[in-house]
C-alpha cells in the first residue's frame, strides 16, 4: 500500500446535553475543504483524506445560544485506513460549571433554560432584554399563609440575543415571558423534562405593550386597551387521537384573550393576534389539555394542527388502605408538589374568618358574598369574570353545599385561581362553560 494513499474519518456526533446524537451538525476538516452534515442518525464521513495527524471539529445551532462554539478533536489517519472518532458536547456537568458558577449547588433537580430573544419583527436579537422565570415552592416557615411560596428568576440577554437561566427546577410547572424596555412576549407555562437542558427562543413585540403616553377616558376603554391586539393570525385544525377532525373544541391564547370554539370540521381562526410568542391551547372534555407554543410576526398567517392528547385509562388495581397513603392523597400530594395552585390544610388555615377569608389569600379570587352565601369568581376566558367551579371530596358540588361546613371541618383545600392550570380532573364537564378556575374541597368522611 502506498504510504501516502488517502485515508477516511467517520463517526457519530453526540449530543451529551439531551443524551441524543446531533442530527444537522456541520462537521469540517480544519485546513482542508471537508465538510460534512451529520443525517438523522448523527453520521458523518470525509474520504480521501491525507494521512497523518488532522483536526476534525463540529458545530450545532443547538449550542451556539449556549455559548459553545466550534468543537475539535485531534485524530492520526494512516495511509489507506479509516479512522472512527466520534464527537460529542460537554456534558450538563461541564456547561453547569461553565455558565452556572453563582447559581445554587448543582443536584438532580436543577436545569438550565437557555434561547434567543429576538424583535417580532424584524428578527433582530434584543440585547438586555429579559426572561422571566416563576414557579411555586413550598415555604416550611410558613405556618399561617400560604404552603407555597412565589420563586422568580430572571435571565439577561447578552448583545447576540442569547440568554442562559440555571437552577430552573425540573418536573415543575414554570411560567415565563420575555420583556425589553419596549416590548414583551405572552406568558406561558413550560416543564424541564428529566433531561434539564431546555432551549426555548422567543419573539417580543410592541402589541404586547401600553405606551405611557395613552389616557382613558373610561374604564372601558382602559379595559379594552389592556388586551393586546395586531395583525397576526392563526388559522388551525383540531384532531382527535384518531386523526378525525374535532367539533366543540375549545381553542385560545390566553395572552391575547382571545377563545374561539372548532365548529363541525374541527378547523379555527384566531384573528387580530398580537405578534411575539404565545401558549397556544386546547381543551375538550374527554382529552387531555393541548399545550405549544406558536411564534407569530407582524402580518402573518400561521397554521396549525393540534392534536388532542388522548386520556390514558389505567387498567383498574385493587389498592389496600393499610399499606399507606390512600390514592386520593397520593394525587392530591402530586397536585401539590407540582404546584398548579394553592393548598390549605389546618396548619396554614387562618384561625379566624369564614371560607372566603381563606379563598381570599389565593391571587386573582374575588369573593362574592350574598345573604345565603358567597361564591368565588376569577376572571374568564370569555367574560370578565366567571364563578369556579367547586367539588367536594372529588365529586361536583355548589357553595350552598361547601358553606353548610365551617374551615375547621375541612382536612384540605385545593384553589385553583388560573383556567389555564386546572389539573384535568377538576374541569367542569359542560360544554358550553366558560373555561374557569376550581375550588376543591377535602373532608375527613373520606378515607385520607
Amino acid at each position: 500500500m502506498r504510504s501516502n494513499a488517502p485515508g477516511r474519518i467517520q463517526g457519530v456526533v453526540f449530543d451529551s446535553l439531551r443524551m441524543v446524537v446531533a442530527k444537522g451538525a456541520t462537521v469540517l476538516l480544519v485546513g482542508h475543504t471537508h465538510l460534512d452534515t451529520t443525517d438523522k442518525f448523527g453520521r458523518y464521513a470525509f474520504k480521501d483524506v491525507v494521512p497523518g495527524k488532522q483536526i476534525i471539529a463540529f458545530s450545532w445551532p443547538n449550542l451556539a445560544s449556549l455559548g459553545i462554539g466550534t468543537l475539535g478533536k485531534e485524530v492520526v489517519v494512516e495511509a489507506g485506513a479509516t479512522v472512527k472518532a466520534n464527537l460529542a458536547s460537554p456534558s450538563f456537568r461541564t456547561v453547569w460549571s461553565h455558565h452556572c458558577g453563582n447559581a445554587p449547588k448543582l443536584s438532580s433537580d436543577s436545569g438550565i433554560s437557555y434561547g434567543t430573544l429576538r424583535d417580532a419583527a424584524t428578527m433582530a436579537p434584543v440585547s438586555g432584554g429579559g426572561v422571566n422565570f416563576s414557579w411555586y415552592d413550598f415555604d416550611t416557615t410558613l405556618t399561617a399563609a400560604s404552603l407555597v411560596r412565589d420563586v422568580v428568576k430572571e435571565s439577561i440577554a447578552d448583545k447576540s440575543g442569547a440568554y442562559v437561566a440555571c437552577g430552573i427546577p425540573a418536573e415543575v410547572r414554570i411560567t415565563t415571558s420575555g420583556r425589553s424596555a419596549t416590548s414583551a412576549s405572552g406568558q406561558f407555562d413550560f416543564e424541564l423534562n428529566v433531561l434539564r437542558p431546555h432551549r426555548m427562543d422567543l419573539l417580543v413585540s410592541t402589541d404586547m405593550v401600553i405606551p405611557d403616553r395613552m389616557h382613558f377616558t373610561s374604564k372601558a376603554d382602559s379595559l379594552a386597551a389592556q388586551r393586546p391586539r395586531g395583525t397576526a393570525s392563526v388559522r388551525g385544525l383540531v384532531l382527535d387521537y384518531r386523526q378525525k377532525p374535532m367539533a366543540n373544541a375549545t381553542v385560545w391564547i390566553a395572552s391575547a384573550d382571545t377563545v374561539v370554539r372548532t365548529g363541525r370540521n374541527g378547523q379555527f381562526v384566531l384573528a387580530g393576534l398580537p405578534s411575539g410568542t404565545h401558549e397556544l391551547g386546547g381543551r375538550r372534555v374527554g382529552y387531555a389539555p393541548y399545550h405549544a407554543l406558536v411564534h407569530l410576526q407582524p402580518d402573518s398567517l400561521h397554521d396549525v394542527r393540534v392534536q388532542m392528547p388522548d386520556v390514558a385509562m389505567l387498567t383498574p388495581v385493587n389498592v389496600r388502605a393499610d399499606l399507606g397513603k390512600s390514592t386520593l392523597r397520593s394525587a392530591y400530594d402530586q397536585r401539590r408538589r407540582l404546584g398548579y395552585g394553592y393548598f390549605f390544610e389546618p396548619r396554614n388555615i387562618p384561625g379566624k374568618g369564614d371560607l372566603g377569608t381563606i379563598l381570599d389569600l389565593a391571587p386573582n379570587v374575588t369573593i362574592r358574598r350574598q345573604p345565603n352565601g358567597m361564591h368565588a369568581e376569577i376572571p374568564g376566558a370569555v367574560t370578565q369574570f366567571c364563578a369556579m367551579a367547586v367539588f367536594l371530596d372529588g365529586h361536583p358540588s355548589t357553595w350552598e353545599i361547601i358553606h353548610m361546613r365551617t374551615p375547621n371541618m375541612y382536612r384540605a383545600i385545593e384553589v385553583y385561581p388560573d383556567w389555564r392550570k386546572v389539573p384535568q380532573q377538576w374541569i367542569d364537564t359542560h360544554p358550553q362553560r366558560d373555561p374557569c378556575g376550581s375550588a376543591v374541597f377535602w373532608t375527613y368522611n373520606v378515607k385520607w
